[in-house]
């Protein structure tokens, strides 16, 4: 299971600005549909990651994102500051899984 960060980005691999889906895998996983400045459920029934609520709510994790202009994929490095996500940067160190052929 995982949830999905839905935001406005430049893909790094064909330079289009689009708005694009990250899977992402931390909270309580049950396909939520988030957006920067949402609160991250943490509790409830179900899978979640961590385990337990994060002291403060603060957290980092990747997300995984397929560019609906190219195909290519790429990675984002997710932050969540007092249970709220407040920012997704793009990995250039994290290799993608789609070539660039």
């Amino acid at each position: 299971m995982f949830n999905y960060l839905i935001l406005t980005t430049t893909c790094p691999r064909c330079d289009i600005e689009s708005e694009m889906e990250a899977e992402f895998r931390f909270g309580l996983m049950d396909l939520t549909r988030y957006r920067i400045g949402d609160q991250i459920q943490w509790d409830g029934l179900g899978t979640r990651k961590p385990l337990k609520h994060p002291d403060g709510g603060n957290y980092t994790d990747e997300a995984y994102v397929v560019c609906p202009s190219c195909k290519r994929d790429f990675w984002l490095d997710v932050s969540v500051k007092k249970g709220i996500i407040v920012s997704a940067t793009i990995n250039k160190a994290k290799k993608p899984y789609i070539s660039g052929e």
